[in-house]
């Protein structure tokens, strides 16, 4: 460099320049169904406005390390997960939150030591396969007006038992007293 001050002597030098990663911030999301064991695996949210063109979520590799406050067999609805860094790695980058919901940890790095919130984990009401049947019906009699239901009990999670159900189904059907005879859906809610 030249210096334009005459009371100093120009001199040829070096600059080091330190290039810091730049901060990519992460969420992670996971869905299960009740019943369910807890997840090794959740689903990493990377900010694609983070990204230095032409880099991708395809720079980093590895999987976070998460915990949860869900236990196989909690109630549907949502449950906190916690990472640290796990083996994620990238590069150019160092993972922070983008944790932005209640309890926001947004901006706070992740590191190998103390996990923060990065996002949830919800879980979604279990299918429960119900049969409606009615008794035989001759031509020419009314339309039923009751039904027998049967639940099966190989949906119920553990000390789940029947009685857990409550109310009845609403149901229907297209035949009507004089309907020709034959068989006839049973439509319930």
């Amino acid at each position: 460099w030249t210096l334009s001050n005459p009371s100093f002597e120009d001199r040829d030098g070096t600059v080091t320049i330190t290039i810091a990663k730049a901060p990519l911030h992460l969420t992670v999301t996971k869905t299960v169904t009740y019943g369910d064991a807890v997840p090794t695996s959740y689903t990493i949210g990377y900010s694609s406005g983070d990204f230095y063109s032409p880099d991708t979520s395809a720079v980093a590799s590895g999987d976070l390390a998460c915990t949860t406050t869900y236990t196989q067999g909690s109630s549907v609805g949502t449950y906190r997960v916690d990472c640290t860094v796990g083996t994620l790695a990238a590069t150019n980058y160092r993972f922070v939150s983008g944790w932005a919901g209640a309890g926001s940890t947004y901006d706070t790095a992740l590191s190998a030591g103390s996990p923060i919130r990065l996002g949830t984990l919800t879980v979604e009401q279990a299918p429960m396969h119900v049969t409606v049947s009615h008794t035989a019906v001759t031509y020419g009699d009314g339309a039923p007006s009751s039904w027998t239901t049967s639940y099966s009990s190989g949906d119920l999670y553990g000390a789940d038992t029947l009685g857990v159900f409550s109310g009845d189904l609403a149901c229907s059907t297209a035949y009507a007293q004089g309907s020709a005879v034959g068989s006839y859906a049973i439509e319930c809610t």
